[in-house]
């Protein structure tokens, strides 16, 4: 059985890509700074670090391909969740 390894980001690129993986689960959207205007999105996968470390890197340097359907869905939830979460944030200032 794999580890399950908690993954944050701060890109949205890197967010949708890693949400493709079969194995990603986002848990969590979280506002990051005083003003709100920074967004950590937060994923639970099913692999170890080592693995996880070589996707990144592999992403990184473009040597890994998704599929590129379901990568825009995911930037489109994504861009929609990172609008609501600062909407409410500007809401509540």
């Amino acid at each position: 059985m794999t580890k399950k390894t908690e993954f944050h980001t701060k890109d949205l690129n890197q967010a949708a890509f890693i949400w493709c993986q079969d194995e990603a689960k986002l848990v969590e959207v979280i506002p990051k700074s005083e003003r709100g205007t920074t967004v950590h999105f937060v994923f639970e996968l099913e692999m170890s670090e080592p693995e996880l470390a070589a996707l990144i890197l592999n992403y990184a340097n473009n040597d890994t391909l998704v599929d590129p359907l379901g990568y825009s869905q995911r930037q489109a939830s994504l861009r929609d969740l990172l609008y609501s979460c600062l909407t409410k944030y500007k809401n509540k200032a």
